[in-house]
């Protein structure tokens, strides 16, 4: 949902025996904690977004980044890529077949726009979920789908129809479930078995991110015109907001592979976004990028690398409204555009 991605399942698993038994008594009922910003110190009202005091400069000349393994599913413009984080291997995915006159596929019957977009990873990135959403029968609708990385065996899995769509797909680190945003009336964050069955709506808000131990999530809710970020156990039980910030706009938050950390983008009003990280409690929120471009560009939807050493980005610095791709170190040094050649991208996610 726009305001205006390692092969290796093992950093983002739910996890299990001894390193499990650490990780639960640290995010336990999503609560424990202390001086490490375990999600349940110090959460109270939420924590405000300090005035912006960067830590880094961004690098103005792009580098090809070697930031290790993974790679990254993306929509623009109606159309599925991925390309792996060093650059490589940059695939179109093909969806369904087109429709009439080689325009979309019609899902509806009655002559739909719809769009393929949101992709997210299944863990080992041999399928990924997405969403084609567009308009039919005056109304929105979505066909959530689930396809194999080749675009084969391309199924339905949920429909929904005039009465909203969805966005913001992401799979459990365990590929058991997913939690998406559910649009019609209401925003709310909506969760289902990875087949599709047992669909729950459970809280209002949107763009909805797993904790690496698949039990707590984290998300964003739009109040009394104030984006802020929450986070609730997997159920929609035990909500607390983490920020509050009434100038900003706090969105695109996603738990650290370690659990510790929240990486989330601040935007002002009408201006700049730039991305922050804060400890899972919601305290110590500090700046990373310092966006130097026009007084609207935006740095925004970040993301962990599996080891949790890097952060992926996406930012109009450079220029223009397309988005392209950046990357940065964790405590935001060696800010740099993440490929030689720029890659833009809608929405994406990155295993």
């Amino acid at each position: 949902m726009k305001i205006n991605l390692t092969q290796n399942l093992r950093p983002w698993a739910c996890l299990q025996g001894g390193a499990a038994l650490t990780l639960l008594a640290f995010l336990a009922g999503c609560g424990g904690g202390g001086s490490t910003g375990g999600i349940g110190s110090g959460i109270g009202a939420g924590n405000p977004t300090p005035a912006p005091t960067p830590v880094a400069t961004p690098t103005s000349t792009p580098v090809p980044a070697s930031a290790g393994g993974g790679e990254i599913v993306f929509s623009l413009r109606g159309a599925l890529s991925r390309v792996n984080l060093d650059g490589s291997n940059l695939t179109r995915i093909p969806t369904l077949p087109a429709g009439p006159a080689g325009g979309p596929p019609d899902l509806s019957g009655a002559g739909g726009f719809l769009t393929p977009g949101a992709p997210a990873w299944f863990p080992g990135r041999q399928e990924l979920i997405y969403g084609y959403t567009g308009t039919s029968r005056g109304g929105a609708q979505t066909s959530v789908r689930r396809v194999n990385r080749d675009g084969s065996n391309d199924r339905e899995i949920i429909s929904f129809e005039v009465a909203g769509y969805a966005d913001d797909f992401e799979v459990s680190p365990d590929g058991s479930r997913i939690a998406f945003t559910r649009i019609g009336g209401l925003t709310k964050v909506a969760v289902a078995n990875a087949d599709g069955t047992n669909l729950v709506q459970i809280t209002e808000g949107f763009q909805p991110s797993w904790s690496p131990d698949c039990r707590c999530i984290v998300f964003s809710r739009l109040s009394n015109s104030q984006y802020d970020i929450y986070v609730m156990n997997a159920d929609g039980s035990n909500e607390r907001r983490l920020t509050t910030s009434p100038d900003m706009l706090e969105t695109y938050a996603q738990f650290s592979p370690d659990g510790r950390r929240i990486v989330y983008t601040s935007a002002q009003r009408g201006g700049q976004g730039a991305i922050y990280v804060m400890n899972a409690d919601g305290s110590n929120p500090t700046r990373l990028t310092n966006n130097e471009g026009a007084s609207t560009s935006r740095d925004f939807e970040p993301e962990w690398t599996s080891d949790g050493s890097r952060i992926v980005f996406l930012s109009n610095r450079n220029g223009g409204e397309d988005a392209t791709f950046f990357i940065m170190n964790a405590d935001g040094s060696n800010q740099r555009q993440l490929f030689s050649t720029p890659i833009q991208a809608d929405e994406y996610d990155l295993r």
